[in-house]
């Protein structure tokens, strides 16, 4: 693992065909990769993969399903076929498209990519900004959090989502800030993912801000903020927690339950039980079951 990144061992043949296929018209005759792509997934280098410098300047002009899936992955430790659903929606791709995303995952970064990485979110190519507002994430720096933070204020939109999802791997005081300001985000796919990255936040997570998602029309966000209550396991949640027990939504009042459960706060047992005896959903009757067991035991 480097830099919080699992390596896959990728064999040099496959990595040339992968990167033919990242610019499409761009590789030449039976699969051979640009120039510069090639040079990257050097043989020497194909068992650990390109470094976060190499690996820009092979994603400029890559097309937006491809960057999407880049992304993505990045952010992913599990790979591509378990990105969380809870923050991104279904994507169509091609299996080019997602071999793709698997390349991205075998990027090395360290502390000395960072100059590299911030000079990169200027970068006029799309891609090349939030792939590298996403590597940030596994720079140990807090130089690269205040770097990220901006973005996250003030990008783009996809940007801004790129830079709230890298805040998510970091737990620094410096990421509160940007967290709260995405927890209200026009952007609702912005907003679920600075739920999901406060979660990741510990003390530092801005718990108000947080628990005003409980009242988000969005019910997709509403899950995602109960889910990280529980991640965060904070005494001070019990009441928003326990109102969410109300909500109109199933998969919200499934976390809640979870996440009382995860809290083992003797005072959600009283709503926890009424949820056991008359909550309409089954699944959400079976998640307070456990809460009730796991706070009593």
């Amino acid at each position: 693992m480097v830099g919080g990144h699992v390596r896959h061992s990728f064999g040099a043949l496959a990595l040339l065909v992968l990167a033919g296929a990242l610019h499409g018209s761009g590789a030449g005759e039976a699969g051979e990769a640009p120039r510069e792509i090639a040079r990257v997934v050097d043989p020497d280098v194909a068992q650990e993969g390109p470094r976060a410098s190499e690996f820009l300047r092979a994603v400029a002009g890559t097309p937006p399903v491809a960057c999407e899936l880049m992304v993505r992955a990045l952010g992913n430790r599990w790979g591509v076929s378990s990105v969380r659903p809870h923050v991104y929606p279904p994507l169509a791709a091609t299996e080019s498209e997602r071999a793709l995303a698997e390349w991205a995952w075998t990027v090395g970064t360290d502390q000395e990519d960072g100059a590299a990485l911030i000079d990169a979110l200027g970068s006029p190519d799309p891609c090349v900004q939030r792939v590298a507002t996403r590597l940030l994430a596994y720079v140990d720096d807090p130089a690269t959090v205040a770097a990220v933070s901006r973005l996250a204020r003030s990008g783009a939109g996809r940007v801004r989502l790129a830079a709230i999802m890298a805040l998510g791997e970091v737990a620094r005081e410096g990421a509160a800030e940007a967290l709260s300001v995405g927890l209200g985000d026009p952007d609702p796919e912005v907003r679920r993912a600075a739920a999901w990255a406060s979660a990741g936040s510990g003390r530092h997570a801005p718990l108000r801000a947080l628990t005003t998602g409980l009242d988000d029309r969005d019910a997709v966000l509403r899950a995602n903020v109960t889910w990280a209550l529980g991640r965060l396991q904070r005494s001070e949640a019990i009441d928003p927690l326990v109102r969410a027990l109300g909500d109109g939504e199933a998969d919200v009042r499934f976390n809640a339950a979870w996440a009382l459960g995860e809290i083992e706060d003797e005072r959600a047992i009283p709503p926890l039980a009424s949820v056991l005896g008359g909550d309409r959903s089954p699944e959400v009757r079976r998640a307070a079951a456990w809460a009730l067991g796991r706070i009593e035991r």
